[in-house]
């Protein structure tokens, strides 16, 4: 079966069982990250599905849902509403799937195989015929940190060094989603923090020399 009728399926069967939570962005999709056992603790809201599509499919119909969790013997359904701290994991049944959002208005969000400067992750995000991803909001940035095994990565967040106050995403738009800064943040520390990184779950200015791991939408 073809993905496009596929999908299309799934959205007929979910506007049937949940109605307006069905006004699905098609081009999100998810990969597993936890196969039973654990789970991510956080703030779900549960809903019984029938397959773990159809709990995707209502996850796409929340537009801060990064995350689901769906039992297979239960075909209960938790869809993730925010994230406010650094993910914690906790003990799940073994029937138990956790799926994150890992490709986004059709682009896969990868972790770049190097770590090393804003401007070298840049290039690295290019030569991977991609670019530097901007996390749509804290939540997502959270979840990034935690599945990448950073604390700290590189993102689509630039100024010029001219202007400390401004800041820009990688079309040169001074006006983003819903990603807010970190405490404190930015803050120019060294006088050279001319990038943007996902810092535990928040925005954070860094410096043109510190090198990280970076995030790709390719």
């Amino acid at each position: 079966m073809g993905v496009s009728l596929k999908w299309f399926l799934i959205m007929m069967i979910c506007s049937q069982l949940y109605g307006s939570l069905c006004q699905a962005n098609l081009f999100r999709r998810y990969k597993l990250l936890y196969n039973g056992g654990q789970k991510v603790i956080a703030s779900y809201t549960s809903y019984e599905a029938y397959s773990s599509v159809s709990c995707a499919a209502i996850c796409n119909g929340k537009s801060g849902c990064w995350l689901y969790t769906w039992n297979t013997a239960s075909k209960i359904c938790q869809v993730l509403n925010f994230l406010t701290a650094a993910i914690t994991t906790g003990v799940a049944p073994p029937t138990m799937r956790t799926y994150y959002v890992d490709v986004i208005n059709g682009k896969k969000i990868v972790k770049t195989p190097i770590s090393s400067t804003w401007t070298q992750i840049n290039d690295t995000c290019a030569n991977m015929g991609g670019r530097l991803h901007l996390p749509v909001d804290n939540t997502f940035c959270y979840i990034l940190n935690h599945v990448f095994g950073a604390i700290e990565l590189h993102i689509g967040l630039w100024r010029y060094p001219s202007d400390i106050t401004v800041w820009y995403n990688m079309d040169g738009l001074t006006t983003f989603p819903r990603l807010t800064w970190g405490p404190g943040y930015p803050n120019n520390a060294d006088g050279v923090q001319y990038y943007g990184t996902c810092y535990n779950g928040g925005g954070e200015d860094i410096s043109i020399y510190y090198s990280r791991y970076g995030v790709c939408e390719i």
